[in-house]
């Protein structure tokens, strides 16, 4: 997603995502973060647009990486409030093979659009992608408070 302030960003239920003071915090040079546009297939690429680079990842290529961490061990899902709406999203996908020979996912519950699992497979993306500038953990916000 490219933040810019001509821009509305809108969530499922059509209510402003983000507002021009946060776009601005997150746009800000000292915060550490990671511009990452989910796209289409199984490809990855680096774009710079507008002088601002991010990365562009396929969301099967996400959901597939997830899905093989959990089976394989090498991730595990601890214990929170919404394990369980977790637990559900990632049942709710599917596969299929279309006729051109390509890999669809799709998923999602009676709650939205699998945002927990999809958030989970980002940021799996980014713990094995810390050279494009990935940033985990927590760093205090400088200048705005």
């Amino acid at each position: 997603m490219l933040l810019d302030e001509r821009v509305p960003y809108y969530d499922a239920n059509g209510r402003q995502e983000l507002t021009k003071r946060r776009r601005e915090i997150v746009r800000a040079d000292h915060l550490p973060h990671t511009r990452v546009q989910m796209v289409a297939g199984e490809n990855e690429t680096e774009t710079t647009e507008r002088g601002r680079t991010f990365n562009n990842v396929g969301r099967t290529r996400l959901l597939s990486a997830l899905n093989s961490a959990i089976h394989t061990g090498d991730l595990s899902i601890g214990n929170f409030e919404a394990r369980d709406l977790m637990r559900q999203e990632l049942e709710s996908f599917e596969a299929d093979v279309g006729s051109s020979g390509r890999v669809k996912i799709e998923g999602g519950t009676k709650f939205g659009h699998a945002d927990l699992a999809v958030s989970a497979a980002l940021a799996l993306w980014l713990s094995d992608h810390r050279s494009v500038g990935a940033h985990i953990g927590q760093v205090p916000l400088k200048g705005y408070w």
